[in-house]
């Protein structure tokens, strides 16, 4: 989507139509980033193409992995609320200051050239809000201006995931194409 696309799909009436002609799509810079979020110092690292100025939303889809039968999958392992938060039952293991474990990735985003241009620290908030879906998590918003880039995201806290399922990183336009 580029930004007159984006401009006419924001559009009372001209918009719903092109969205329901699939025009108007989110933006999704990420393409098959997998990252092991069981193992410290994990990584992914891709080139992004922004095709405009906007908003773009890092999140992390739960895919499970039906052709590992290592043990089935329960409902609680559906949920990244419950992976990534500690639970009731004390489930989640805490640091010696008492501080939960939580999800820690550290992203930086640098120029063609290699200039960087920002470094940020996703952690997610715990608990999660309650209408959230559980298998997506998101995380938070990052800024970014048209132009191509490179992204690695650094998984800084390991965290139990069980290993029939995989994390799969989103980065997705904020509102892009939603009329």
């Amino acid at each position: 989507m580029n930004a007159v696309t984006f401009a006419l799909c924001q559009k009372p009436g001209l918009g719903i139509a092109l969205w329901l002609a699939s025009l108007c799509v989110t933006n999704q810079a990420l393409h098959d980033a997998y990252i092991d979020l069981g193992q410290e110092g994990s990584s992914v690292q891709q080139n992004v193409n922004i095709p405009m100025d906007e908003s773009y939303t890092l999140s992390i889809w739960l895919k499970n992995e039906p052709q590992k039968k290592d043990a089935p999958i329960s409902e609680k392992q559906r949920n990244w609320n419950e992976i990534i938060c500690a639970t009731e039952s004390g489930d989640v293991p805490t640091a010696s200051n008492g501080r939960k474990f939580t999800l820690s990735l550290k992203t930086t985003l640098t120029t063609a050239q290699g200039a960087q241009v920002s470094e940020k620290l996703f952690s997610p908030e715990c608990p999660r809000p309650s209408n959230e879906d559980g298998r997506v998590i998101h995380l938070d918003f990052m800024d970014i201006k048209k132009g191509n880039y490179s992204l690695s995201i650094t998984n800084g806290k390991p965290i139990p995931v069980p290993n029939s399922q995989r994390a799969m990183l989103l980065l997705h336009g904020r509102n892009a194409g939603f009329p």
